[in-house]
């Protein structure tokens, strides 16, 4: 064979080599990854170089999580590499590197909305100098006070959480936090609910606040942001806003493409919004300030598999049939067989939107008692049949 035909061989089996330079990979590197192998691409992870960037090394695009003055940046640009940047808030330099990033301001009113529609007329933001400009979250904050203000709530002050102070041990670390936290939730108006600006954090709230002894959600529910297993490590497990990684990944990767194929950079940053707001028991309540109706709630969403009985949710926070009743109807306008039903109804439809069970079996988890009463229920209660609303979304 000839050199010049086994060049042009090689040319024609050659295929687009890409950089993944991310200090956060766990988020965006599934997605990249099967892109990729859609696209028939190459993928090269910075840290398998070691961090370096040898001169040789062929390459058609980067795809990063770096600011615009980063020295690897600053070297790709040189090299005439295409770059994307999948960052989390803007910078004076985005002109000089296209960006996809998260709309914070959508969901800051996104979670007043969730707060709004449970009735909280109170809330805190709990984060790092949510209230400094240069803060990565400051968007984030002022989205969620104006959205909750203007619903009529008010949104109280925020804290710094967790930082470290030197030669301090794990426990007198934890000791601090608990009495600093601590008077801050103490002070604040009950119910609240309170955002954080990432699952971590709220999640280390939640344990000091149980640690006290209050309640969550009864007193204070509990919202983040991120949607990590942090939600299911805490004490109680914890709603969060999805922030849309695996679209912003898609998008960048859609970005990256176009720029390698010759096209322009687009003119400002491309902001995606929230994948939306996974709702889990921190936010499972409706504000109100009588706690034994908030702690029935709770007791029926944790029960709604068992046939309860009015009787059985009265036992469980310490009141006669007619006194919970009686509160029931002044905390929320409705009975406590309403509510049953209402929240089984709620459970089904989560039920058909998620996973693949038998009306049988769905009616096994929400206290039917055999699913031709389910299907009864439901058709009563929504207007079709558990088949038609399964279908439709």
């Amino acid at each position: 064979m000839s050199e010049r035909k086994r060049k042009r061989i090689i040319r024609r089996k050659a295929r687009p080599r890409v950089l993944v330079a991310l200090r956060r990979p766990v988020m965006f590197i599934d997605t990249i990854v099967d892109v990729a192998r859609s696209w028939d691409w190459d993928l090269l992870d910075y840290q398998l170089a070691c961090n370096a960037l040898p001169e040789d090394l062929p390459l058609n695009g980067a795809i990063v999580d770096l600011l615009p003055d980063d020295p690897l940046v600053v070297r790709l640009r040189e090299r005439k590499c295409p770059i994307v940047r999948l960052g989390l808030r803007s910078h004076p330099l985005d002109h000089l590197l296209p960006a996809v990033l998260p709309d914070l301001h959508a969901s800051g009113q996104l979670a007043a909305t969730h707060f709004l529609e449970r009735g909280f007329e109170h809330a805190a933001f709990v984060g790092w100098f949510p209230n400094c400009e240069s803060s990565v979250y400051h968007h984030l904050f002022v989205s969620f006070k104006k959205a909750f203000e203007h619903g009529g709530g008010y949104v109280h002050g925020y804290s710094m959480v967790d930082y470290h102070q030197p030669h301090e041990t794990p426990e007198e670390r934890f000791v601090r936090l608990q009495q600093e936290l601590g008077a801050w939730l103490v002070q604040l108006p009950k119910p609240i609910g309170i955002m954080a600006n990432s699952d971590l954090i709220l999640a280390k709230l939640c344990v000091i606040f149980r640690s006290l002894g209050g309640y969550v959600p009864e007193e204070v529910a509990l919202l983040g942001y991120g949607n990590t297993t942090w939600c299911h490590r805490a004490p109680v497990s914890l709603s969060s806003i999805s922030p849309g990684y695996q679209e912003r990944a898609r998008r960048g990767m859609d970005l990256l493409r176009s720029l390698m194929d010759g096209e322009d950079s687009p003119a400002a940053p491309i902001f995606v919004p929230p994948a939306g707001l996974v709702k889990r028991r921190s936010t499972d309540i409706l504000a109100m300030s009588d706690i034994l109706v908030a702690q029935a709630l709770v007791f029926i969403w944790e029960h709604i598999q068992e046939n309860l009985t009015v009787a059985d949710v009265a036992h469980a926070v310490g009141l006669s049939e007619r006194q919970i009743g009686r509160r029931f109807q002044q905390a929320i306008g409705r009975s406590v067989n309403q509510e049953i039903v209402r929240k089984r109804i709620e459970e089904v439809k989560r039920l058909l939107r998620t996973t693949r069970s038998s009306i049988t079996e769905i009616a096994r988890l929400t206290g039917y008692r055999s699913a031709r009463y389910l299907h009864y229920a439901f058709q009563k209660d929504v207007g079709m049949t558990p088949g038609e609303f399964r279908a439709r979304t």
